[in-house]
């Protein structure tokens, strides 16, 4: 994201992360959140919602493309992305599921970016997880 400031100006790099909410508003189950720069978290409740997210994260693309005239680059989206079932109280700490799905965030971009790593919490506790968004 800093090299679209860097080449385009901060006014295109406003209309990216304008698309960007756009892409991943939320509806009553989804709430999208800005953490800062180009971060995003969105919290999911429901049925199929890491399939949800999936979508969103993908839709940042799109989204970039069809409303961010003059990029001479494809804009996409790393994601961490924890899931657990809210039975048992222990795996909800916020503090904990946040920074546990800021190293999957770091993982993905590790990794290659324009991804989600993923994980899954359930029954007995195991090192916390959240969900965030970069592009």
């Amino acid at each position: 994201f800093k090299d679209v400031n860097d080449t385009h100006g901060h006014a295109t790099g406003d209309a990216v992360l304008k698309a960007t909410a756009r892409a991943i508003a939320g509806d009553r189950d989804t709430h999208a959140i800005r953490m800062g720069g180009e971060e995003f978290m969105l919290l999911l409740r429901g049925p199929f919602a890491a399939e949800r997210a999936e979508r969103a994260r993908r839709a940042i693309t799109a989204r970039v493309a069809a409303e961010v005239a003059g990029l001479d680059r494809i804009v996409t989206a790393s994601m961490g992305l924890v899931e657990h079932d809210g039975d048992n109280p222990d795996l909800g700490a916020f503090d904990s599921l946040y920074a546990h799905c800021d190293r999957l965030l770091y993982e993905a971009k590790r990794s290659g970016r324009n991804r989600t790593v993923r994980d899954l919490l359930a029954g007995e506790p195991v090192e916390p997880l959240t969900q965030a968004v970069s592009i």
